[in-house]
């Protein structure tokens, strides 16, 4: 099945003028078949298959057998083969098998194509065969579609009579991909699926039970064996080429050159000739890596991987060669999480999601040989798996690092372990869970004497009663706290982290001046240090608290500069909530068009990520928007989308956010009893409050109460007039009272019922509003 592309490009190479063909691959490649295909197309084909053959004596005899010509000796046997061949001209002379041949028998082959110039030969091998003019074309896997069809044609013929189910559909391309589409793996594994499921035999795989062996054959005849193929190549291997490839069995996916040289050694010289020597016996695939560059990554493929690794277990050199495997990638993967935070993170980000699986494999490996390895290994992986998830691999590999670290009694270590649970349980809003490690962090740190650890575990303490809205004022005290230990230590780091802290509990205490300034003192330090991810939070956290005291243009800038400092990162949940709240300050400004467009940005990443924690926030602020604009029913269809995707999460945080919204969404019908003059309102749930003391805010809701029985919006230009009557203001300056006055009456009680619309703000025409 499939292979169309292949023979397109052997009939391109023929018709190009390429006389002799080698089609390479591993064991189980279907180059056998390959070559009957295309020879199925021809009028005059010579076959000869020749597994086994080895001498001169053994390629004359099988191809006299297809000619059908007798031999004598064997320097007449190859004149008059030669002259046989010359005679059929332009034929074309399958040659099958011939990585057993020896030099002499090649020197055969070379002698026979020169004794039949118009013949053309496609050969077949795991190695290239080095005859002169030799043109190889790789073989490896089918492409997925077919392996698939390939897998459901041969399961039937095994009784599998059952259509595939859609939840199956998963299982089948996982088994496909273990078994790399290699067309003779993949028929030997179907030919088991009469009497086992796909999660059977992906789990049978797996356990490494032999599945590749066939089944017996009711004729008795010898069945297909891809192991005992496997097992002719190793036999042919030398045995420094058999150490090679068995230690590359501990490798979990593609790997570069320096990584060889790290775990295979002694150099990349000596690991490259050894590679290359795999390479050409079709054992080793070497590709060119995913980011481009000409960079080349080594790999095996899976059923070879498997067979190393058993004959690498019967070596008794598993731990050696695992424990050489784990000391390379956990110094390469903590060198890359350290430079996430430096000036080039999208690199380090790009190169530790490559080297990604091969860091979980020390990890898992090494929590019974090394547990301090495996401790450093889950934090390497970590920083990175903390934004990018899965969730699950997440979770599991930090509470494998908790559980050995507490058992190590290592204080240093297991605060480090915490506090990185802290930073990743604060991220998904669990405030609770990320409160109780930050503080199991400080205990640690102060066990180990360690001042600028635990001015990390305080700022995280201080982070979750911030964020959580449990206690600002705390929080601030807290962050202070932190920063004191970090100038302590002289950690430079923290001491900045802890200034963001001190200036956000600030904000949040309505000590707006001491947020602006300690924003600023963050950013310098953060400068220095020359975090490109920290920066970019800074400069997003101190638009925030421009945008609080009314000064719109100048957070919209630091906005601006987050947004470009988190594209640089490369980190697209940090760049999707920059967008957010960019949409929601161009929102609450006025600037209803910028917003959507920022909002819709949004909504295309969080769907190219499979971001569900996005996809909510967004459906969130779809809902508060239409609710505000006065919208209720588009409002609520947004939350309905929004409350879906919350129960698939675990995610206190968004489960508020939608409640906060369904109410700003039901307060909207309670009617609102007003004073004529502005100087009071009064509503369920919020009670009265008195604004008669509030000169510019009466006057205000005096003007919006008078426009709301003809419906109409006003204007900031007419609110700035009745607001502040006879004030000469430039017209931003105005605009930001105007939106500072709006925002205050909506947190005093007003948040659903005082909406925009048609350019201005109105008191929700849809209201009933009673004069008291």
């Amino acid at each position: 099945m499939g292979r169309e592309a292949e023979l397109a490009d052997l009939r391109a190479r023929f018709a190009a003028g390429d006389r002799q063909i080698t089609l390479l691959g591993p064991p189980g490649a279907g180059k056998t078949r390959l070559a009957e295909r295309f020879a199925a197309s021809e009028e005059r084909v010579v076959r000869c298959a020749l597994a086994g053959a080895r001498a001169p004596d053994d390629l004359l005899r099988a191809l006299a057998g297809a000619l059908d010509v007798p031999l004598g000796a064997e320097e007449r046997g190859v004149t008059r083969l030669g002259r046989a061949l010359d005679a059929l001209g332009a034929a074309l002379v399958v040659l099958d098998g011939l990585e057993d041949l020896s030099k002499a028998s090649i020197a055969t082959v070379d002698a026979l194509l020169d004794a039949a110039p118009d013949a053309r030969w496609l050969c077949t091998s795991r190695h290239r065969l080095g005859l002169e003019g030799e043109s190889c074309a790789l073989v490896g896997g089918l492409p997925p579609p077919d392996a698939q069809a390939l897998f459901l044609a041969r399961a039937r013929l095994a009784g599998r009579t059952r259509a595939l189910d859609p939840g199956e559909v998963p299982l089948l391309e996982t088994l496909l991909q273990r078994l790399d589409h290699l067309p003779l793996a993949v028929e030997l594994v179907a030919a088991r699926a009469g009497t086992l499921s796909l999660r059977q035999l992906l789990d049978a795989f797996d356990r490494r039970v032999d599945l590749l062996a066939g089944p017996a054959t009711a004729s008795g005849a010898r069945p297909q064996n891809l192991r005992r193929a496997i097992e002719a190549s190793w036999e042919q291997l030398s045995v420094d080429q058999r150490r090679t490839l068995r230690w590359a069995a501990v490798f979990e996916g593609p790997f570069s050159l320096g990584a060889a040289a790290a775990v295979l050694g002694p150099s990349e010289e000596a690991a490259l000739q050894a590679l290359d020597a795999l390479r050409e016996r079709s054992l080793v695939r070497a590709e060119e890596a995913e980011t481009g560059g000409g960079e080349i990554h080594f790999s095996l493929y899976a059923v070879i991987r498997a067979h190393a690794a058993e004959k690498l277990e019967e070596s008794g050199e598993r731990e050696d060669a695992e424990l050489a495997h784990a000391h390379h990638y956990v110094t390469e993967g903590t060198r890359l999480a350290t430079a996430l935070t430096g000036r080039r993170p999208r690199e380090a980000r790009d190169a530790l999601a490559r080297i990604l699986e091969q860091v979980l494999s020390a990890h898992r490996r090494m929590r019974a040989i090394q547990p301090v390895l495996a401790v450093e290994a889950a934090l390497a992986a970590e920083a990175l798996l903390a934004s990018r998830g899965p969730e699950e691999t997440w979770r599991s590999t930090l509470d494998g690092a908790l559980d050995l670290a507490t058992a190590l009694d290592e204080p240093r270590l297991l605060s480090r372990v915490l506090f990185a649970r802290t930073r990743a349980f604060g991220m998904r809003g669990l405030y609770a869970e990320a409160r109780r490690d930050a503080e199991g962090a400080r205990i640690a740190a102060q066990r180990a004497g360690d001042a600028g650890a635990e001015a990390r575990a305080v700022y995280g303490v201080s982070f979750t009663l911030r964020e959580s809205g449990e206690d600002p004022r705390r929080a601030l005290s807290l962050a202070e706290e932190g920063l004191a230990l970090a100038r302590r230590a002289g950690d430079t780091e923290a001491e900045a982290w802890c200034l963001g802290s001190v200036a956000a509990a600030a904000a949040a205490c309505h000590e707006g001046d001491l947020a602006l300034v300690r924003h600023e003192e963050a950013l310098v330090l953060l400068r220095r240090l020359g975090h490109v991810r920290a920066l970019s939070i800074g400069h997003g956290n101190l638009a925030l608290a421009l945008e609080a005291q009314g000064r719109f243009e100048e957070a919209r800038a630091h906005h601006l500069e987050a947004l470009e400092l988190a594209e640089q990162c490369g980190d697209e949940t940090l760049h999707g909530k920059i967008l957010g709240a960019l949409a929601r300050q161009e929102h609450a400004a006025g600037r209803l068009a910028e917003a959507e467009a920022h909002l819709a940005l949004l909504e295309t990443s969080v769907r190219r990520t499979g971001d569900r924690e996005g996809m909510a926030l967004t459906q969130i602020e779809r809902a508060r928007w239409a609710f505000l604009g006065g919208d209720r029913e588009a409002g609520l269809r947004a939350l309905t989308r929004a409350h879906a995707i919350t129960l698939t999460l675990d995610a206190p945080r968004l489960h508020r956010e939608v409640e906060e919204a369904r109410a700003l969404g039901h307060a909207g019908l309670s009617p609102l009893r007003v004073h004529p003059g502005g100087d009071w309102f009064e509503r369920a749930g919020v009670g009265r409050v008195d604004l008669s003391r509030r000169r510019s805010l009466r006057l205000l809701l005096a003007a919006l109460i008078d426009a709301h029985p003809r419906g109409h919006a006003l204007s900031a230009e007419v609110l700035l007039q009745a607001g502040w009557p006879g004030e000469s203001v430039h017209p931003e300056a105005g605009a930001q009272r105007v939106w500072t006055a709006i925002r205050t009456l909506r947190k005093l009680g007003l948040a659903s019922v005082l909406v925009q619309r048609d350019g201005g703000y109105a008191l929700d025409p849809a209201i009933r509003l009673t004069l008291g």
